[in-house]
């Protein structure tokens, strides 16, 4: 009996990283709406999730390119789910292997996954669906850090990307932190990860007035100060010493 062969994602300069058709938009704009409605319970019941600074989401109406630390598998449906529903959508780079993950990977696509490019011709095909999207009014977001450690407790080096979009594109940044807090004696007994804060930062602009290096760089220094800032000013100490004590 012959194995099924594993399905692997050509990433080249001919993928299509947008698709267009009125059979796509409308089964990703349900999965949105349906994945929107279940996550938000999924993440005020099994992460505590409490968030401030929803203020700032009415100061970008267009499009916009949101940042934050990647501390845990959901950290975009975390995000996400903080935008009213309004006809903007979400789009994230993910790695190419969950696009490569049998039922998981239409799910990704739907919901607005973008294969990260491996090579210079399919880097040049992702920067332009990026530029496509910000020009049409939609959210894109990235994980600076470029690397998932689940429950980090502290900010790693940024890479240039997001900020240079931002530059290049015109289109303001919204830098979000999350941090911990020491749960509840109920939570404890059920969960014994720390819950977790949200915090939605003030938008940070471009100026198209300096040269994009040193733009791209004062945006990234600017953005990671103040979401380190952020950490610092919500996030326990104590919030991981009952799990360090269990494990």
């Amino acid at each position: 009996m012959s194995k099924k062969r594993k399905f692997v994602l050509r990433l080249d300069d001919q993928y299509t990283f947008l698709r267009q058709t009125k059979r796509f938009r409308f089964l990703s704009g349900w999965l949105r709406g349906l994945a929107r409605f279940v996550l938000r319970i999924h993440h005020r019941l099994f992460f505590g999730l409490k968030v401030c600074g929803r203020e700032h989401l009415r100061q970008i109406p267009g499009a916009a390119i949101t940042v934050c630390n990647h501390v845990n598998m959901l950290d975009c449906s975390i995000v996400g789910c903080q935008f009213p529903y309004t006809g903007r959508k979400m789009f994230f780079p993910t790695l190419k292997s969950n696009l490569e993950i049998p039922i998981v990977r239409h799910l990704v696509k739907y919901l607005g996954g973008l294969p990260i490019p491996q090579t210079p011709k399919s880097y040049q095909s992702f920067s332009n669906c990026v530029e496509e999207l910000l020009g049409q009014g939609e959210l894109v977001h990235f994980f600076p850090e470029g690397e998932l450690i689940p429950y980090d407790t502290r900010l790693r080096t940024f890479q240039r990307g997001a900020f240079w979009f931002s530059y290049q594109c015109d289109v303001p940044i919204l830098p979000m932190v999350i941090s911990y807090r020491k749960a509840g004696w109920l939570r404890r007994l059920l969960r014994r990860r720390p819950p977790l804060n949200l915090e939605i930062l003030p938008p940070v602009y471009p100026n198209l007035n300096h040269k994009r290096s040193r733009e791209t760089r004062r945006l990234m220094e600017l953005c990671k100060e103040q979401m380190e800032q952020a950490f610092a000013d919500k996030n326990d100490p104590g919030a991981f010493s009952v799990g360090k004590q269990k494990s």
